[in-house]
């Protein structure tokens, strides 16, 4: 069988794309292990006020060891409809024209966006207030948070780390929690 130039070359243009395919893979990958953690510097936070007269608020907080403040954030949250009724979401400091915020509640899912000025690591992101329909013990929690310490778009926010003892806020109306010793019986035994 007689090899023609083309064949030859057909031959070689395919083992050419596989290895540039290849060696563009392997660069990918050793980006994505240089960049290490795909999380930013930031960790998301909530914690709830108490409740009076039917009402609670939930406070968001965006936190970092490193960086001071940040511009925009995503946040979702879920909770309970039975128990709770969401009113508002109100920014940390005054809006007049220098933020953003938008906010939406859906079958107990609430996503909240905020951007615009810089916002200090030391205040809470947003204040979110709630309705408290009945008697009962619920809980708020935070699914996810996306922040951005320089950019409006929510593709280009790195994840922030859930701070795992602080992403669930317990709403208590009607009745008190009591946290006994782990050593200490039902009846003191």
């Amino acid at each position: 069988m007689k090899v023609t130039f083309f064949d030859r070359r057909r031959g070689n243009t395919k083992r050419l794309l596989a290895i540039l395919l290849s060696s563009a893979l392997l660069l990918a990958l050793m980006t994505a292990v240089a960049a290490g953690d795909s999380t930013g510097p930031y960790t998301a936070s909530i914690s709830s006020g108490k409740c009076k007269n039917g009402k609670v608020s939930v406070a968001v907080f965006v936190g970092s060891e490193t960086a001071k403040s940040y511009n925009a954030f995503w946040l979702t949250l879920a909770y309970d409809t039975n128990a709770l009724e969401f009113t508002e979401a109100v920014g940390s400091e005054p809006l007049e024209d220098k933020r953003e915020l938008q906010v939406s509640a859906k079958n107990g899912v609430i996503t909240v966006a905020g951007c615009g000025d810089s916002i200090s690591t030391d205040r809470c992101a947003v204040l979110l207030h709630f309705k408290v329909n009945t008697n009962c013990v619920t809980k708020v929690q935070l699914l996810e948070a996306r922040v951005s310490d320089r950019s409006q778009s929510q593709f280009d926010a790195k994840p922030a780390k859930l701070d795992e003892e602080k992403s669930v806020a317990t709403v208590t109306n009607g009745c008190y929690l009591v946290e006994l010793p782990a050593n200490m019986g039902l009846y003191g035994e």
